[in-house]
């Protein structure tokens, strides 16, 4: 998700990720939270996620 800069810190990343994760687990499924940005990875962590590897991309040039 993204938040538009002037509505940052307003926690509204936690209140959508926390009803994500919600629905999510009410269906049966299992969440996961993909994040390279270091505030989303602030809200997975808030959320009680886990941090349980990394990913490196890497482009040509």
């Amino acid at each position: 998700m993204s938040t538009a800069p002037g509505r940052r810190g307003q926690g509204l990343a936690r209140t959508t990720g926390s009803a994500a994760v919600a629905h999510a687990l009410a269906a049966g499924l299992r969440p996961q939270w993909r994040a390279r940005a270091t505030r989303s990875r602030q809200v997975a962590l808030a959320l009680g996620f886990r941090e349980f590897g990394t990913r490196l991309s890497i482009g040509p040039g």
